[in-house]
């Protein structure tokens, strides 16, 4: 609290986030570098090629979503979502810097995903989101409707070391594994599935 006061809160009721928003754009390259194996999993895992439509759940700075964006090409598109507004205009900005024109943001928490057009996107990702979501079986059942039949969903979380037995042998902390799975048919590989 600054002078008493409690910080303003973005439309959705979550914290602002402008100084945090700011300084995790900054070591955005830094990120890129480290993080390029589990977002390339990542993007395959989903099916995110050339001319897809993709849904980024919990998209944040943007990070991935300029990634996504480059990936489908002028011929594809990108809708980044987002429960924090300052957030999101992180990832305009940096969206604009990149120069892409195939990419909208929306406010929306991950609970909201069922408010999105229903059987409109090829592709859903989520990098670090969800673990931070409340209802993340309300989340996914969001997810799943807004999937395109055969429509794909990878994740990539943290979780614990103990948990994912790669790490265990290369002693990772936090751990970050790509989950991927076809929502409407199953797993779509040999990685821990989404239940």
């Amino acid at each position: 609290m600054a002078g008493g006061l409690p910080k303003q809160r973005d439309s959705v009721g979550a914290s602002d986030s402008r100084d945090v928003a700011s300084r995790w754009r900054r070591g955005a390259a830094v990120r890129a570098d480290a993080l390029s194996p589990l977002t390339d999993a990542m993007f395959e895992l989903a099916g995110v090629t050339v001319g897809s439509r993709v849904l980024d759940v919990g998209a944040g700075t943007g990070d991935q979503t300029v990634l996504a964006a480059h990936r489908v090409g002028p011929s594809g598109a990108v809708l980044a979502t987002d429960v924090s507004a300052s957030m999101l205009q992180v990832a305009r900005d940096a969206v604009r810097e990149a120069g892409l024109g195939n990419v909208q943001t929306r406010t929306l928490a991950a609970e909201q995903m069922s408010e999105l057009e229903a059987r409109s996107f090829d592709a859903a990702i989520a990098r670090f989101s969800l673990q931070f979501v409340g209802d993340v079986g309300r989340a996914l059942a969001g997810v799943r409707r807004a999937l395109k039949p055969g429509g794909r969903f990878a994740a990539v979380v943290f979780s614990a070391v103990e948990k994912n037995p790669s790490a265990r042998r290369h002693r990772r902390s936090p751990v970050a594994w790509p989950v991927g799975r076809s929502l409407n048919r199953g797993p779509v590989s040999g990685h821990s599935t989404i239940r």
